[in-house]
């Protein structure tokens, strides 16, 4: 995942509190309003959503989901 960030900024958030705030999203049902206060913003986290979800090629899967394959949250 951390390959996949742009190189023109330096960051401020953790990517790891990024991937366990759509976790949190995916394990609970909630919407990304319900996130709790002590993860990054609403729509910080969000944009990660959508660019990890984006699938580069059409035969290559999205970042996220080679993530959560590799975690076993997710079936083939």
């Amino acid at each position: 995942m951390e390959a996949s960030r742009k190189r023109t900024h330096p960051k401020h958030i953790d990517p790891y509190d990024i991937f366990c705030a759509m976790l949190c999203v995916l394990k609970n049902g909630c919407t990304w309003r319900d996130l709790p206060a002590d993860y990054p913003k609403l729509s910080t986290v969000y944009y990660y959503w959508m660019s990890w979800s984006k699938a580069p090629t059409s035969d290559k899967p999205a970042l996220l989901t080679q993530v959560l394959k590799k975690l076993s949250l997710i079936d083939d």
